[in-house]
């Protein structure tokens, strides 16, 4: 029986290399990245950071949360249906299509997939599909309480990887103030593989009194199977630095997904009242995008030119500026000994010595240190430091 139970878990582990979903994923994650690379060669006619150095900050959490996700789906005995993942599949692909990637997460994808199988209560659906077998499309009151316990649950792991991964390696972008003059921002665009263990029906596991902990349905044999979720996550933010703002709307939507696992509770009583649930996690996760959107807009401007110094809107990776340890929203106010105030005058400055670079850097708390380093050949062509763009054009946006 062991034996069994392990090959079971190995096909299910193994299937997931046949979902759709694996390679969508693949393939959104490859566009996302050459967007933005293009993006940062227009702003700074250089790329900030690889692709593979996102998809593999991306990576790791997203595997540990769908580990953690799939310990308590399995641990309530929550069952999905092949005809379930088959249209979270194909819902998936349309958030794919808009290229909306904040829609490419299951708080949006599971409610509309709740919301088509309310068309099958008037009239389900069979058919015989190649490798699937007999599909039928049907309304299913214990599906539906499990299809939300799901969303709920993968609602809180998304809140967990926007507070936890992101607000790492944000791309700085130029932007245009309310009054057209040129600021700086911050563009977080992520996505995350999430692979959960879901039960189906039929299989060689057997039900037992204490498993699964939901006896909604019928009591019976389950497969197991590794579905790769996405979680998709945009935020564009221009009044703050980065990593506070996105930590605040990764603890908003942990704080919905509690919500939605309270809610959930009454579904199981009362599973008509999943749906009630389902909308509400769409309104609530939309409503949580347009109240942060809003409060970044209202705010004042926080990449802009400064009276004195230079505002430090990027650093390249394993470029010297990295190994000085120069922050995002620090001002350099002296390079070699001279005031810096504009692109030009940091140029001018770092050129005066090109074998050795002193910094004099101001962080967020106003407090000043030293920075220096020698500049040897071979290493990175500039300093890699980004900074505000001057009104006036320049050649180059990096230093």
């Amino acid at each position: 029986m062991i034996i069994d139970w392990f090959i079971a878990l190995l096909q299910g582990i193994g299937y997931v290399f046949l979902h759709p979903l694996f390679y969508i994923g693949f393939f959104t994650m490859l566009l996302i990245g050459i967007a933005r690379v293009k993006r940062e060669r227009k702003d700074f006619h250089t790329k900030v950071y690889n692709f593979i150095d996102e998809t593999v900050i991306s990576l790791v959490p997203g595997i540990v949360t769908g580990v953690l996700i799939s310990l308590v789906a399995i641990g309530l005995g929550i069952v999905v249906s092949k005809e379930f993942l088959i249209l979270v599949t194909l819902i998936y692909l349309v958030t794919v299509v808009t290229t909306q990637v904040r829609w490419i997460t299951p708080s949006y994808v599971i409610p509309i997939v709740l919301f088509v199988l309310i068309l099958f209560m008037f009239k389900p659906w069979t058919i015989s599909a190649p490798l699937l077998g007999d599909l039928s499309f049907a309304f299913s009151e214990t599906l539906v309480v499990y299809a939300v316990l799901l969303m709920a649950l993968l609602l809180i792991g998304e809140g967990v990887l926007i507070r936890t991964n992101g607000h790492k390696n944000t791309s700085p972008k130029y932007l245009h103030s309310k009054r057209g003059k040129l600021i700086g921002g911050h563009e977080s665009k992520r996505l995350w593989f999430v692979p959960v263990f879901l039960l189906l029906p039929n299989g060689v596991l057997p039900s037992m009194d204490f498993w699964p902990v939901l006896t909604i349905g019928e009591q019976g044999t389950y497969s197991i199977i590794l579905v790769p979720f996405l979680v998709g996550f945009h935020q564009l933010i221009k009044s703050s630095m980065p990593v506070p703002f996105i930590k605040k709307i990764g603890t908003s939507v942990i704080l919905l997904g509690v919500v939605m696992s309270l809610l959930s509770i009454a579904a199981y009583f009362y599973p008509i009242a999943a749906l009630g649930v389902a909308g509400a996690a769409i309104v609530g996760r939309e409503l949580l995008w347009v109240r942060f959107k809003k409060q970044d807009e209202r705010k004042t401007e926080y990449f802009t030119p400064q009276p004195a110094g230079v505002m430090v809107l990027g650093v390249i990776p394993r470029s010297p500026a990295a190994k000085l340890q120069l922050q995002v929203g620090e001002m350099i106010v002296k390079v070699n000994g001279q005031k810096v105030n504009d692109q030009i005058q940091f140029y001018d400055a770092l050129q005066r010595n090109s074998a050795f670079c002193k910094l004099e850097v101001k962080d967020e708390n106003g407090e000043i240190r030293f920075a220096q380093t020698a500049l040897y050949d071979g290493q990175h062509h500039q300093l890699g430091v980004l900074l505000l763009k001057a009104e006036y054009e320049l050649q180059n946006s990096v230093i």
